[in-house]
């Protein structure tokens, strides 16, 4: 899964937009379905409402972060460092904070309408189970069409990879400049755009032992090269 290190923080305005938008739709529906007898009954649905909203808000913002590697509780808290992108980590995403939702507002209107605290876990239930499903497919194609707009692949959401060939890699450590020559290497690329090729993502190889110096010219092309010698040209 892709790993985006800036996350998606939500923040105390995210809260309150959630809160008070489940409040509203929760305490509209329960009205229209009649299960509303009094101001007190209002609060109650709009209540439910708010919490299922704001439930569902922290659980997929905390499986998103756990996806990508990083602490389920720093997602669910609103403080995470890094989010994922692509169809499975949408659809597991929104299969999770759907279910929530679904389980928090099931029970809290079924007790509503004064059903058995047995039988409102049951549709409470039911309930998460249709937000599972539905949560999966809409999270996943819309987590899918996420990762394909930023050039990524649809279901994994990870960067392309283009075959580089030939690849040299330089090193300059202590003012020696190596090289290091592979024939049919293919490299994960990441993290370095250009003008030129818009639908390409190019990454530096950060785990072996001699890396390439990128230089990105004015017309979008990508060069790797060494201080002395000639630019040697990728037209990737």
């Amino acid at each position: 899964m892709y790993s985006d290190p800036t996350g998606k923080v939500f923040g105390i305005d995210d809260i309150i937009a959630a809160a008070a938008l489940g409040a509203i739709f929760n305490a509209f529906t329960q009205i229209v379905a009649s299960n509303v007898n009094g101001i007190g009954d209002f609060f109650i649905a709009a209540g439910i409402g708010a919490v299922s909203s704001v439930a569902e808000l922290a659980v997929g913002s905390g499986v998103n972060a756990a996806i990508a590697g990083g602490n389920f509780v720093s997602g669910f808290t609103g403080v995470a460092s890094v989010s994922s992108t692509g169809f499975w980590a949408g659809a597991v995403t929104g299969a999770a904070s759907n279910f929530a939702d679904g389980f928090i507002t099931g029970i809290g209107n079924s007790l509503l309408e004064d059903n058995s605290f047995g039988q409102s876990l049951q549709d409470g239930l039911d309930d998460g189970a249709i937000g599972l499903g539905t949560g999966f497919v809409i999270g996943g194609i819309r987590g899918g069409f996420e990762a394909a707009l930023n050039h990524r692949g649809f279901f994994s959401g990870n960067a392309k990879q283009y075959d580089i060939n030939p690849a040299y890699y330089a090193s300059i450590d202590g003012g020696d400049e190596m090289f290091f020559y592979a024939d049919d290497y293919k490299v994960n690329v990441d993290g370095l755009a250009t003008c030129k090729y818009t639908d390409k993502v190019y990454k530096v190889p950060g785990k072996l032992k001699y890396h390439p110096q990128p230089i990105i010219a004015n017309s979008g092309e990508v060069f790797f090269s060494k201080k002395t010698e000639q630019f040697s040209r990728f037209f990737l």
